[in-house]
């Protein structure tokens, strides 16, 4: 599609636009990368469209967004600083990584999954797979799932479906969009 005859067919052409450029993605970074200035905790970054994330990897998006449509996908830069836990911590991470829409009867409901909790001590970039992810939308999920989410989580996890369904009515477009700071 991109040599020769196909490179000039409506289809080729069409595909390669979707798939070229750049988007707006949002690196949170341990302690370590923050360089010792807390406000390089959400780095706004250039993503190539071509990148892994964006048509082989992170399959799965964070439940909360992915609640909200939006399918935030994420991708682990490898644990730095693995032998200096106060460097590798990455508490941000861990509000986005709260598990919501899995089986409520499952023993880990409400918290992380196992397979993500080893991100808590890395950097990661998180995309936006539909288009630009903006620093203060990514600072609004986190704060309202600190503000609110957890404490809804804290009072319904053992109430079964109904404390589920009452946690995930809770969490609307609505609601984040009070968290945003302008």
């Amino acid at each position: 599609m991109i040599d020769g005859i196909g490179a000039e067919s409506h289809l080729a052409k069409r595909i390669l636009a979707e798939r070229s450029g750049k988007v707006k993605g949002v690196r949170i970074n341990c302690v370590g990368d923050q360089a010792g200035d807390p406000a390089r905790q959400f780095v706004q970054v250039d993503v190539p469209k071509t990148h892994p994330l964006f048509n082989l990897e992170s399959d799965d998006p964070f439940n909360i967004p992915n609640h909200l449509d939006l399918f935030w996908v994420a991708k682990s830069y490898g644990a730095k600083y693995a032998g200096k836990p106060d460097l590798a911590e990455n508490p941000m991470l861990r509000l986005l990584q709260l598990l919501l829409a899995s089986d409520y009867e499952e023993p880990n409901w409400g918290e992380v999954s196992r397979r993500r909790a080893a991100w808590e001590k890395e950097s990661v970039l998180v995309v936006y797979r539909q288009g630009d992810l903006e620093v203060k939308m990514v600072k609004a999920m986190c704060r309202m799932i600190e503000e609110l989410v957890i404490s809804l989580v804290e009072v319904n996890r053992h109430r079964g479906e109904e404390g589920r369904r009452e946690i995930l009515d809770e969490i609307t477009m609505e609601q984040l969009e009070e968290f945003v700071e302008e």
